[in-house]
């Protein structure tokens, strides 16, 4: 036989209900609960974020990139070719290395028209873009 002791309620114990060891437990839980359902929340929030500034990086960024890429490129093989030009002793051959020339030196034309339209609309070009351009 087991004996309890308990003490007597007084004043505010009397008050409060006695809540068991089941109900802390699922208090507890669901207060976990909810919380990981709000991480969750805030957690796909800054994924939505962080995929809008992605989104930015590859569509506006990369194509200014890629421009960049075309002017470095085609003044690069214009200097191959120039060297060409100046270096071969038959004629046909600095006609095609001219003509190569030519060709690359239309292909930097149409990159920076390109370019040009794109900064003349202002979408997602920042002012130190423009110096930088403006410079060149």
């Amino acid at each position: 036989m087991a004996l309890t002791v308990t003490a007597p309620s007084t004043g505010a114990d009397a008050a409060r209900p006695r809540v068991g060891i089941g109900r802390r437990l699922m208090l507890g839980f669901g207060a976990v609960l909810a919380l990981l359902v709000a991480l969750a929340a805030i957690a796909a929030h800054q994924v939505n974020s962080i995929s809008e500034s992605l989104a930015v990086v590859n569509d506006v960024n990369g194509v200014k990139q890629r421009f960049a890429i075309n002017f470095r490129g085609s003044v690069h093989d214009r200097a191959i070719s120039l060297r060409d030009v100046v270096l071969v002793t038959n004629e046909n051959e600095r006609a095609e290395a001219l003509r190569e020339i030519t060709r690359l030196e239309e292909f930097y034309a149409r990159s920076a028209t390109s370019l040009d339209a794109m900064m003349a609309t202002g979408a997602g070009v920042t002012p130190d873009e423009r110096r930088i351009l403006a410079s060149i």
